[in-house]
């Protein structure tokens, strides 16, 4: 079981992450739009990520949980809550049962070793779902990297574009402001694990509760069964009904 505090996150993969959230924040400001502020320790559930490893028998490597906790614009296709299932389809689709998969990102599935080799930096494979290929995409944060570099050509290429359509835009000028932006990625971004569910309340009612199930996804708790610490909750759909143990899920807010 882990326990609450600061991640082992290696300080190339904080670098990257640091730097993404960085280049986003000036891109925003660069656009007219109001900077999201960014969060030096931003934090994951505890139970969450606890219940999504027993779930797959895994060990989530921090450098992994940590592109999680940034929850960056670029990886809005990146979500704890639905590691559990998109693995499940890919192994479905020839991805082999020792990898699991992190998320999306644009047309593959990012993916990581089942229970990585403590000591050495993680690595990803890039899995294609159509053609149900998976090739190698180096370290993390190599590949977080490449990603960085990615966007901030995005970027640039778009400010050439209007510049070509007579905008008024001085693509030098945004060049500079995204290298500083980089550079001046926060140091002190540290994510954090914390204990966030609250054990219920025999006081209270217990039916009509929200929980999630890394499997079944989002259920309503039906009732507790008596002297026992499983819960009916239905799933909807073609999960239907289920009885849970109550730590297997975790409840949403």
């Amino acid at each position: 079981m882990r326990e609450p505090g600061p991640l082992e996150v290696a300080p190339e993969v904080r670098a990257a992450l640091a730097r993404l959230l960085a280049l986003e924040g000036r891109v925003a400001t660069l656009e007219g739009r109001e900077a999201k502020p960014i969060d030096p320790r931003p934090t994951l559930s505890l139970e969450a990520v606890d219940t999504l490893e027993d779930f797959l028998r895994a060990r989530i490597a921090d450098d992994a949980l940590a592109l999680f906790a940034a929850r960056a614009a670029t990886f809005d296709q990146f979500s704890l809550a639905h590691v559990g299932s998109r693995s499940e389809r890919a192994w479905d689709m020839g991805l082999g049962k020792g990898r699991i998969v992190l998320g999306v990102h644009g047309k593959h599935l990012v993916c990581i070793a089942r229970r990585p080799d403590p000591g050495f930096a993680l690595r990803v494979t890039l899995f294609d779902p159509e053609d149900r290929t998976e090739s190698d995409g180096g370290s993390l944060a190599s590949w977080l990297e490449r990603v960085v570099d990615g966007v901030m050509g995005e970027i640039l290429s778009a400010g050439a574009s209007d510049d070509d359509d007579g905008a008024d835009v001085d693509v030098t000028a945004v060049d500079l402001d995204l290298d500083l932006a980089l550079d001046e990625g926060p140091r002190d971004w540290q994510p954090h694990l914390e204990r966030t569910l609250v054990l219920p309340d025999k006081t209270r009612e217990t039916s009509g509760r929200r929980v999630h199930h890394p499997r079944f996804g989002i259920g309503v708790v039906l009732r507790s069964l008596p002297e026992s610490d499983k819960l009916e909750i239905d799933f909807g759909g073609e999960h239907g009904v289920k009885v849970l143990v109550s730590k297997y899920v975790q409840e949403v807010e």
